[in-house]
């Protein structure tokens, strides 16, 4: 389409406060480098946001009136605000014609998006801090999950890496979107691909449950590979990911059916993190404990609970 192109938001360290949304058919990239060499300012913009619309012209329109209506303009016809850079994001969120942009514009882009991460951090947190607190119904937030689906989208295009596990998650189980686990895999490996360690391993629970063995091996092996000192930062890997993944790997050892043949990759992680995974197991376990007297089921769920942290307590390098 003729006017098919980016709506974007720029940010400049020496304009604190003020960002800049336009439009561009091109990359995005591309205009934050000809704008830093046309202003004479000591820093250079970057991209804060972009999404691809199918006529940006009227998406920036839509995006300027939503803003000029609420304040944040400086001054008219001009595309400098005064706006938080999440809010302006969700303004382009709101923008009617959205589409998905090619594999191309997502690699040009990713520089821009890793500067985006380490100076712009708390742009993406407070939109994924609103969305868990949304996600979960925290203290006086309502829960509402297709509004915590929104909100884990933007803070993934802000560059949020935290974001992609529970957007991933969320469209495997139906969970405030529309069920697929095609989509699912598109959020794990994008996730992956930009530096979210715990993608590989939801990727690799997929093409496990779904008998891809060859592809769970792989990516259970590329997730171990980038564990290691430094890696739980709280943007690649969080620590409320890692104890995910225990929790996780305790109950597929709890299934009989999968015990003995989870690929060698995941084996080797679990021997390694033994200890971490056992606590998890006992936190089970004390949960079970407390509900046993209630019915069979319960009672039944210690005993399997209890031969699963014996099997766990001897295992060995597979």
């Amino acid at each position: 389409m003729e006017n098919r192109g980016y709506v974007y938001v720029l940010a400049n360290s020496a304009m604190p406060g003020l960002i800049k949304i336009g439009r561009t058919a091109r990359s995005p990239a591309e205009r934050a480098l000809e704008l830093s060499g046309a202003t004479g300012l000591p820093t250079p913009f970057i991209v804060v946001y972009q999404q691809m619309f199918a006529d940006c012209a009227a998406a920036e329109q839509f995006v300027h009136t939503h803003l000029a209506q609420r304040g944040f303009r400086v001054s008219e016809n001009r595309e400098f605000f005064n706006v938080p850079p999440n809010e302006a994001a969700r303004a382009i969120s709101r923008a009617p014609g959205a589409v998905d942009e090619p594999d191309h514009a997502h690699s040009s882009a990713a520089p821009d998006r890793e500067l985006a991460i380490e100076r712009h951090t708390s742009v993406w947190r407070a939109t994924f801090d609103d969305a868990v607190d949304s996600y979960y119904g925290l203290g006086d937030i309502l829960l509402d999950h297709a509004h915590a689906f929104a909100l884990f989208r933007q803070a993934a295009a802000l560059g949020g890496l935290p974001a992609y596990p529970f957007l991933g998650r969320m469209c495997l189980d139906g969970d405030g979107t529309t069920k697929s686990a095609e989509r699912a895999l598109e959020y794990f490996k994008e996730g992956a691909q930009k530096g979210a360690i715990s993608c590989y391993f939801e990727m690799g629970r997929v093409f496990f449950a779904t008998k891809q063995l060859e592809n769970a091996e792989k990516c259970f092996s590329s997730f171990s590979r980038r564990l290691g000192a430094g890696s739980i930062d709280g943007v690649h890997l969080t620590i409320e990911q890692l104890s995910s993944i225990y929790l996780e790997c305790f109950h597929l050892l709890l299934d009989p059916l999968s015990r003995y043949v989870l690929p060698t990759a995941l084996m080797t992680f679990i021997v390694a993190s033994k200890q971490a995974i056992l606590s998890a197991g006992n936190s089970v376990l004390e949960h079970a404990q407390k509900k046993k007297h209630l019915d069979n089921f319960s009672a039944g769920r210690v005993e399997s609970v209890t031969f699963v942290l014996d099997y766990i307590e001897a295992l060995t390098e597979p």
